[in-house]
């Protein structure tokens, strides 16, 4: 009788010895599968900064400053251009032999002062610039290129320095009457120097900035950039 309850104390002891080896396998076995896993996307997700796609090479980071205005208006006589700036990032691809096609993404802040009455407005834009270069044969060290092409313009909002306080009959501008969308004519110069990229512009909207008003927005802009990835490809 005592053989045979220790034989059982032993076949317990056993299989509970079992278990617990069993246990520590699996455990094992799910660490070096999460080991693995983790591996692999360590592999996976981090960015080759030495390798990025070409496209990335000509990308730039563009600041800029401007002069802009409302021309062709039926008052422009009593107005004048004020000062703005910009901020965004463009791309250029090559289309033709010393052609190249440009696209962008900018933050413009534009605007134009009723000086007889001392008013000022503020536009806040975004700016989807779409233009053609070509390289000059004249600097070609500095890559002198001219663009010619358009640009959208989403007017995000607005806001006026000073009001109209004099009475009269006279045209009032009011910017909750601002057309919200511009579509206009974009032309200018462009050069390098090492990693940097500098741009003089103009624009001429197409569309009328109050409905019943002849008036449409004008911008010179002067803007340096940086090309963000051009240092990093080995």
């Amino acid at each position: 009788m005592s053989m045979i309850h220790c034989v059982g104390q032993h076949e317990q002891t056993h299989s509970t010895d079992s278990l617990k080896v069993l246990a520590a396998q699996e455990i094992k076995t799910e660490h070096s599968v999460t080991h693995h896993q983790n591996k692999t996307r360590k592999k996976i997700w981090p960015i080759d900064w030495n390798n990025l796609p070409y496209s990335f090479d000509d990308m730039t980071l563009l600041v800029g400053i401007n002069t802009s205005g409302i021309y062709y208006s039926n008052n422009y006589r009593e107005l004048s251009y004020i000062t703005g700036y910009s901020i965004g990032v463009e791309d250029f691809i090559p289309v033709f032999e010393r052609a190249f096609f440009h696209f962008g993404l900018k933050y413009t802040r534009r605007g134009f002062e009723h000086s007889d009455y001392h008013v000022k407005f503020k536009t806040h834009n975004i700016d989807v610039p779409l233009f053609l270069s070509y390289e000059l044969p004249a600097l070609r060290m500095n890559d002198l290129r001219l663009l010619i092409g358009s640009q959208l313009v989403f007017r995000t909002g607005s806001t006026t320095e000073g009001a109209y306080t004099s009475p009269g009959d006279y045209y009032r501008y009011y910017p909750t009457q601002f057309s919200n969308f511009d579509f206009g004519f974009m032309f200018g110069l462009s050069a390098e120097f090492n990693n940097f990229y500098t741009t003089v512009r103009s624009f001429s909207g197409f569309v009328k900035l109050m409905p019943d008003d002849t008036g449409m927005n004008s911008t010179f802009s002067l803007e340096v950039g940086y090309f963000i990835f051009r240092n990093l490809r080995k």
